[in-house]
């Protein structure tokens, strides 16, 4: 049984990690947007929200079904090798298709062929994405070993910012120096996941590699329907309003973004943990505070939104502060839906109906904003302000959705001895 101290060990290594991730990385947007202005800033994270689609394609959702299974057979190393070896060579096949469908698109249309470099250069983060074994240290419970190397990624990345980002036609850099420090982050890693914890590495018969992709498959569906909900509106705002308003909306996003991350510890340490042991009750005091301390966090986003903007991201971008307050309100949802989510509702065993309920809210919420977005553009109504707005509709109702269903079957109210 994992300990405490094991699930505070890897509590601190992800929080750290996501700090890194994403808390960090704000101050260099700021840097970014003053040296290469708003529009060319708007410009790199419009492609970079295109190119989040890959990566989620060649995830497939392993992120939640390997990490599963990985945790289920941690003690099982030929069960180990087998499952490793198969979602990698999985990801390697989803990478090449994604490079073909790239190159595609970036050959036969014009706006994206006018910034192919970007394009092409940017899709160094998928082939990252793919080999880094996020997963398979997730469902080991052994994060602190990755931790190190995708901090070392991108304090790599901030200093080559900085060194080789000086005029406003340097932006181009921006995706290559990205990639290549993700790359070789993802590298370090997958080489240290296969000597530290002896995988074998060999070619999977087509009956594992059906296994894990036939299991992937929901989970893949609903990482889909979430890489929609928060990539698509960036792409569609960049394509319709153009790239000025594309970097506003970035701007807010990426502090929500930030603060989100904040959270993502607490769902990778207890997902795999609440999975193996159905500890409910320590995950139910976990849920109280955190739904506290996020409250309080929002609260203070909205009231100092104005300086938090003029902190990370300067005058420039003054005007996202009116966005970043709506964001507010979005995280105010968005956090206990995430905590009741899948280290919840997904980790429930009478016949895995919980991750089911969880991919299904998920399906519903995408299906509604879909629906919304393409209402919203049909009649001229799609803007930044009524983007932001939909998301918190569209969140709202994946929060309710997932509580319903935790009330119904009376889940806060199991202990260990019911699990």
């Amino acid at each position: 049984m994992t300990s405490i101290k094991s699930l505070f060990e890897n509590f601190l290594s992800l929080s750290l990690l996501q700090i890194f991730s994403y808390v960090f990385p704000l101050f260099v947007y700021s840097y970014l947007v003053y040296v290469i202005g708003a529009e060319k800033f708007g410009l790199i994270f419009l492609i970079f929200s295109f190119i989040q689609y890959f990566i989620i394609l060649c995830d497939y959702g392993f992120d939640l079904s390997a990490t599963r299974e990985i945790a289920l057979n941690r003690h099982n190393k030929n069960s180990l090798s087998n499952i490793f070896n198969s979602v990698i060579l999985l990801k390697i096949i989803f990478v090449l298709l994604s490079f073909i469908v790239l190159l595609v698109l970036v050959l036969t249309i014009d706006r994206f062929e006018k910034d192919k470099i970007l394009f092409f250069t940017s899709f160094g983060m998928v082939i990252a994405s793919a080999i880094f074994p996020v997963w398979f240290f997730q469902g080991m419970e052994k994060m602190k070993y990755i931790s190190s190397l995708k901090i070392i990624s991108q304090v790599l990345f901030f200093i080559s910012v900085f060194l080789f980002i000086k005029k406003d036609y340097d932006f181009i850099y921006v995706p290559a120096l990205n990639s290549l420090c993700c790359l070789l982050s993802a590298t370090a890693a997958l080489y240290f996941a296969l000597k530290k914890f002896n995988i074998r590495f060999y070619i999977p018969k087509y009956t594992s590699l059906k296994k894990q992709f036939l299991y992937s498959s929901e989970f893949f569906l609903s990482k889909v329907s979430l890489s929609f909900c928060t990539n698509t509106n960036t792409f569609c705002l960049g394509l319709i309003s153009g790239d000025i308003i594309a970097g506003l909306y970035v701007s807010a996003e990426k502090i929500y973004i930030a603060l989100k991350s904040l959270w993502m510890p607490v769902h990778n340490v207890f997902y795999p943990y609440v999975a193996k042991t159905q500890d409910v009750a320590l995950y139910k005091k976990v849920l109280k505070y955190g739904i506290l301390l996020n409250t309080i966090i929002c609260f203070l986003v909205y009231k100092y939104a104005e300086n938090i903007v003029l902190l990370f991201f300067g005058s420039a971008m003054q005007e996202s502060a009116e966005i970043l307050r709506i964001f507010s309100f979005i995280l105010f949802v968005t956090v206990p839906s995430i905590m009741i989510g899948y280290p919840l509702l997904g980790t429930r065993k009478e016949e895995e109906t919980g991750y089911k309920i969880v991919n299904n809210s998920i399906l519903i919420a995408t299906l509604f904003h879909s629906f919304s977005l393409m209402i919203l553009y049909i009649y001229s109504k799609l803007n930044i302000y009524s983007v932001s707005y939909l998301l918190l509709v569209t969140e709202t109702l994946l929060l309710l959705y997932r509580l319903f269903y935790v009330l119904k079957l009376n889940i806060l109210r199991h202990n260990n001895s019911e699990g």
